[in-house]
């Protein structure tokens, strides 16, 4: 009897060990703290607070915040840059073809280039035959082909824009010349730009090259051809053998 005593002691002490442990379990403190309903309504100012870096901050309290303030935003897709265009490659030049020699226009006909032979060609070639009468020299024919050549070459000049004996179109006179079909063996040229009929007869006479032209031994026909642009005449002298 005693002996059955004893082993019912045993096992009551056994039982309150097992329970004493059970009621210090971990999980079962946390368990019951999570479903405390006194924890649900505890006073605001408990339940707001919590703890940063050790130190307790309390609504009217802001803590140090380094972050930024506002709810973070799904991430947006980076733009991408635009691809560059290709660089135009450059593009190989055509070939420019060798530039001819502008034909010459046919010489007009007779009755048409006798209209050419006008008041100022009618001056300009007094002025000449009586600086060589001056100097006892046989006067200058004015020559129709002559003077059709050095038309052209008057209206060239205020046409292109240049003044010099070789033409960007025609070449030197005496290539003008030859495509004119005019034979000679000593030939000359004078160019002036200027505002009347007399005063490219006086500058002539004031150079010494362009005066000796005038009044070349040689010499026997002359073509006089003007061509009036805006204030400027410009005045072309052809002299052949």
């Amino acid at each position: 009897m005693k002996k059955l005593l004893m082993v019912f002691i045993m096992l009551a002490l056994i039982c309150s060990s097992l329970y004493y442990l059970d009621l210090f379990d971990p999980s079962k403190v946390a368990s019951l703290m999570k479903t405390n309903p006194w924890s649900d309504t505890a006073p605001p100012d408990y339940q707001a607070s919590k703890t940063v870096q050790n130190k307790t901050n309390y609504p009217g309290q802001t803590p140090e915040d380094k972050g930024p303030h506002s709810d973070p935003q799904a991430p947006q897709p980076h733009p991408q840059a635009p691809e560059p265009s290709p660089l135009p490659q450059p593009e190989t030049p055509a070939p420019v073809p060798a530039q001819e020699a502008e034909p010459i226009p046919e010489p007009a006909p007779e009755e048409e280039l006798s209209n050419n032979f006008s008041a100022m060609e009618e001056e300009m070639l007094e002025y000449i035959n009586t600086a060589r009468a001056q100097h006892n020299l046989a006067p200058l024919t004015l020559d129709s082909t002559l003077s059709y050549g050095a038309y052209l070459k008057s209206k060239d000049m205020a046409e292109t824009g240049y003044f010099n004996h070789n033409s960007p179109l025609y070449g030197s006179p005496f290539d003008m010349m030859k495509s004119l079909g005019i034979s000679f063996r000593t030939a000359a040229e004078n160019i002036s730009k200027t505002t009347s009929v007399k005063g490219a007869h006086e500058g002539f006479m004031n150079s010494a090259g362009h005066r000796q032209n005038i009044l070349g031994e040689n010499f026997k026909k002359v073509g006089l051809g003007f061509y009036q642009d805006g204030r400027y005449l410009y005045v072309t002298q052809w002299f052949t053998d």
